[in-house]
């Protein structure tokens, strides 16, 4: 017991910044009309997560078992003691004041986005666009991606879009590490303070700044202008026609519906994809130079994702990899010390 109320002390502050952001949107919320038990709904969606962090451990538990098989020793016993071994360790008594301050944060990923329309209405696309075209040399940044690849267009959509589909599960199973698994508290705490305040300064504030709805919605929301991507929605949508789930249609009907909050908001500027990419890729540093690559690979890919899979502007994403970067130094100067 002591060493629990220990760990609330040590985390103290992100457990009072991630709740006082999670009353901020619940606020904001009911201000606009949500209903009061709008955050059940959120309660059910980090309990999903959680159900996959225990998924994940029960997972490790078999391969703890399996890997005392191949050795021939006792499946049971050694489970036991890893078991035991873990409860007595200072992760353990961590895990509730960590989980109550990422349910903080994660509850609100959806309903900051879903506010972003109330607050203040869409407006940067034609910047941001601009902004595109100006930074690549008058060419539209897909453009120039589609045409280095060796492969056709459509195969190198569909290799981007399984890489996309596979982000979530990256971000899950960072999360699980560094919570369930990670012994050392600096790298611990530097990517749950890190990953926090990119979450609520990027997801959060600069998404309701930056209010954009990206490129696969130009036409929805800006019908009186000329949409300079309906060429490269064309080549997504014959993509959505193999996979069978249209993602972006769900998110329209979402966002139009008479419900304040949904699952999901549409929201372009930053992109989260990259940030969340970004700061798991340097968290993957700090453990193996081989794994910090591998990730640098993947975050490459989600980057170029974001852009030709229509989500995002490319300068969506080189403002979260600037900023994530900065954010990730800045953290680690202030917990070493």
């Amino acid at each position: 017991m002591q060493s629990i109320k220990a760990e609330f002390y040590h985390y103290r502050y992100l457990v009072l910044f991630s709740l006082c952001w999670f009353a901020l949107n619940y606020a904001a919320a009911l201000s606009f009309g949500a209903p009061f038990l709008i955050f059940t709904d959120f309660v059910k969606y980090y309990s999903y997560v959680l159900m996959q962090y225990v998924a994940l451990c029960a997972m490790a538990l078999v391969y703890i078992a399996l890997r005392a098989l191949w050795r021939k020793q006792n499946a049971v016993q050694t489970v036991r003691q890893a078991v035991c071994q873990y409860v007595q360790e200072e992760r353990y008594a961590a895990l509730l004041p960590i989980l109550i301050a990422m349910f903080g944060i994660f509850s609100c990923v959806s309903m900051s986005k879903s506010l972003v329309q109330y607050i203040n209405p869409y407006q940067w696309d034609m910047y941001f666009y601009e902004m595109d075209i100006w930074l690549h040399g008058g060419v539209l940044p897909h453009e120039i991606l589609l045409s280095l690849t060796p492969l056709n267009e459509f195969s190198t959509l569909m290799i981007l879009k399984l890489s996309y589909m596979f982000w979530f599960f990256v971000m899950i199973i960072a999360y699980w590490y560094v919570i369930f698994i990670d012994g050392n508290r600096v790298h611990r705490d530097r990517f749950l303070w890190a990953s926090s305040i990119c979450w609520v300064l990027l997801g959060g504030f600069s998404a309701l700044y930056f209010s954009s709805v990206g490129p696969v919605f130009w036409h929805d929301f800006y019908p009186d202008l000329v949409d300079p991507y309906v060429l490269l929605n064309e080549k997504v949508d014959k993509l959505w026609g193999v996979i069978g789930v249209n993602t972006s249609e769900y998110l329209l009907t979402a966002a139009r519906d008479e419900t304040i909050i949904d699952v999901n908001g549409i929201s372009a500027m930053p992109s989260m994809h990259v940030s969340v990419t970004m700061f798991v890729m340097l968290y993957g540093y700090l453990k193996s130079r081989d794994l910090g690559a591998c990730l640098l690979i993947y975050t490459g890919l989600i980057l170029s994702g974001s852009i030709c899979l229509a989500w995002h502007y490319a300068v969506d994403g080189y403002y979260s990899m600037i900023a994530t970067l900065l954010i990730w130094w800045l953290v680690g100067k202030v917990v070493k010390n």
